[in-house]
């Protein structure tokens, strides 16, 4: 059987896909890493906030970033000295062997008194991106 270039092309990205799902495991329950990067008090409890709530996941768990499928990068500041206040960037990534893909970004605020529904809303935002991830795989014939 001789195939086209551009059919080649496809059935080798299959492959590679294939294997990187296998080996990913998102075909199962997904490994995600928490990489945190702040100094400040709300943003260390949301960071925390963001883990326990993971750790409740049926489909994620926590784990190791060097690792780990997804990563969820995590950056806090304090804006200005506002001890209540701190603005959060989340950045989510795919990592094969050191490569990482970037799937997702948002940028927020969070006080003290959101601290629980921004790391649920973190977490569930991770597991959206997940799920179009594996949507996506498996609509192109995965």
């Amino acid at each position: 059987m001789i195939l086209s270039h551009r059919k080649f092309i496809e059935f080798v990205n299959r492959i590679c896909l294939t294997v990187l799902l296998c080996y990913a495991g998102l075909l199962a329950q997904v490994r995600v890493c928490i990489d945190y990067s702040g100094d400040d008090y709300i943003g260390g409890s949301l960071v925390y906030q963001v883990k326990e709530t993971l750790r409740k996941s049926t489909g994620m768990v926590l784990w190791p970033c060097e690792s780990s499928t997804i990563q969820v990068r995590i950056i806090t500041m304090d804006p200005e000295d506002i001890d209540y206040l701190t603005v959060y960037s989340v950045v989510w990534t795919v990592n094969h062997k050191a490569v990482y893909l970037f799937l997702h970004h948002l940028v927020g605020l969070c006080g003290t008194e959101r601290i629980e529904s921004t790391a649920l809303s973190i977490v569930s935002q991770t597991n959206q991106v997940i799920s179009m991830l594996q949507e996506a795989i498996l609509k192109n014939g995965i």
